[in-house]
């Protein structure tokens, strides 16, 4: 996911002259698990991601097969795993 974003802040930095990233990863709603119907993370991923990860919320996701959570940041282009509740 790093990558995709860090792309994604970069082309916005050559087209706009100002570095940003994408307000979200994706048009998932909250709760869902990634399928091939609607994957995730399509903003920075090409064809997006389909399976082991479920949103959560709008910057929170979870990978499925080992239940840790990552959360996204807007601001910062971040996606690492959460810390704290």
């Amino acid at each position: 996911m790093n990558s995709g974003i860090t792309l994604y802040g970069a082309k916005q930095m050559a087209s706009t002259g100002i570095e940003s990233y994408p307000a979200a990863l994706d048009g998932k709603g909250d709760g869902s698990a990634c399928d091939a119907a609607f994957p995730c993370f399509v903003t920075v991923v090409k064809d997006g991601v389909s399976r082991d990860w479920t949103k959560v919320d709008a910057f929170h996701y979870r990978h499925t097969p080992t239940g840790i959570d990552y959360t996204y940041n807007n601001v910062t282009g971040t996606f690492q795993i959460s810390v704290g509740p």
